[in-house]
């Protein structure tokens, strides 16, 4: 009887399965497009039977049976599609040693584009991977003889896998499409530190945004969260912005367990003012007007040596502040901030005490007076200017 085992990953994998390629590669010649190394074995890092899956690509799937012979020699036995149309499957080794699957597919088989966009989002996304394995280790506690069930309970995870890769795959090449070199250059003139841009126009990275919310919009807050989660991990600013819509989309259904999402996003994908403002104006804001108690976390972020998470906490408040709202964290923040030395942080929260200002003048005019002498230039000249010249002169009196 066959008992299923999920076991740690292998380094020695990779290796076995270009040891076994090159033999099957041999045997077919000519008539071999391409062969992959598929399967959760393909995965870096990634818990997994250790059984190394293989799927050579032919040009003609009725031809595979003439070297059924030579891959028995190799110590295959042939199982024709079993139960897959189009497929050549083979094994090797018995059910208590098995070693190798090989899956053999013609070039046009969707079958082949499945099992490669599978692999490749598992190898893109290492916290999904991880999940991944997790639910296998699970299944293989509850089925350890039943492969059917085994394969049955990893199908939903599967599926969902290769619909966000393909949603994701649009996007990208949509925005490729719609890239430009001057967008590009131009656009990398508003940073100081190197951003990946595609060059798309807001404008049109906010169209297809929009577009592609429609396509997800029912999956649930779960499933988009981890397609923003995909987007910000590829780096590109266009598509942390598209990240940053979806997640504000989502602003009425936020629960108190997002906030560490949230969070988790602030400080380990944000590299840029842009990403950062758009994240923290609009979802981060959305987020502490509904739940005023986690404005005590926004006073740890601004302790933080990472220069984003200490500006997220000063605009994040931008919104409510033109509200007038929350007026005392605000100066608590702005005094947390106050002699910071990177100018952007400087930036970042003299724009939340500009915000503050034009609800409280008075009281904003009062805080600045109080600390000129030691808040930085460009922190003043950003929290007074939209007072009337008279205010504006006396602050910046010396």
């Amino acid at each position: 009887m066959r008992t299923i085992v999920v076991v740690p990953y292998n380094p020695d994998w990779p290796r076995q399965f270009r040891a076994e390629a090159a033999k099957i590669a041999a045997i077919f010649g000519p008539d071999l497009i391409s062969i992959h190394h598929i399967g959760s074995t393909s995965v870096p890092g990634l818990s997994a039977k250790p059984i190394i899956d293989m799927m050579p690509v032919v040009r003609d799937i009725e031809m595979v049976e003439q070297f059924n012979q030579a891959m028995v020699q190799l110590g295959y036995e042939p199982k024709g599609e079993n139960g897959i149309p189009g497929r050549r499957y083979f094994v090797k080794g018995s059910d208590a040693s098995r070693t190798h699957h090989v899956h053999i597919f013609a070039l046009d088989n969707p079958e082949v584009k499945r099992h490669l966009d599978f692999r490749d989002y598992l190898i893109a996304h290492p916290d999904e991977a991880q999940r991944y394995a997790a639910l296998k280790e699970q299944l293989a506690r509850q089925f350890p003889h039943d492969i059917e069930s085994y394969i049955a309970g990893k199908d939903g995870f599967i599926k969902e896998a290769i619909q966000m890769n393909n949603i994701l795959n649009k996007i990208r090449q949509e925005l490729k499409q719609n890239a430009d070199e001057h967008t590009q250059k131009s656009g990398q003139t508003f940073f100081k530190e190197q951003v990946q841009l595609y060059g798309v126009k807001t404008v049109v990275v906010s169209r297809i945004g929009k577009e592609y919310f429609k396509e997800i919009k029912d999956r649930g807050k779960t499933e988009i969260f981890k397609l923003c989660e995909a987007l910000w991990q590829s780096g590109y600013l266009e598509e942390s912005f598209i990240a940053c819509n979806w997640s504000y989309f989502l602003r009425k259904d936020y629960e108190p367990q997002d906030f560490p999402v949230f969070e988790r996003w602030v400080n380990d994908y944000v590299s840029n003012w842009a990403s950062c403002d758009t994240l923290c104006n609009h979802t981060v804001g959305s987020f502490l007007e509904r739940y005023p108690a986690y404005l005590a976390n926004l006073k740890t972020w601004g302790l933080s040596p990472n220069r984003w998470m200490r500006r997220a906490a000063a605009v994040s408040l931008i919104v409510p502040a033109r509200q007038g709202k929350f007026l005392p964290d605000i100066f608590e923040i702005a005094d947390i901030l106050l002699l910071d030395k990177d100018d952007l942080v400087q930036k970042g929260y003299g724009w939340m005490l500009k915000a503050a200002s034009q609800a409280h003048q008075q009281e904003v005019f009062e805080y600045v007076l109080a600390h000129k002498t030691t808040m930085p230039r460009t922190a003043l000249r950003y929290a007074i200017e939209k007072m009337p010249q008279e205010l504006k002169n006396k602050a910046m009196e010396k």
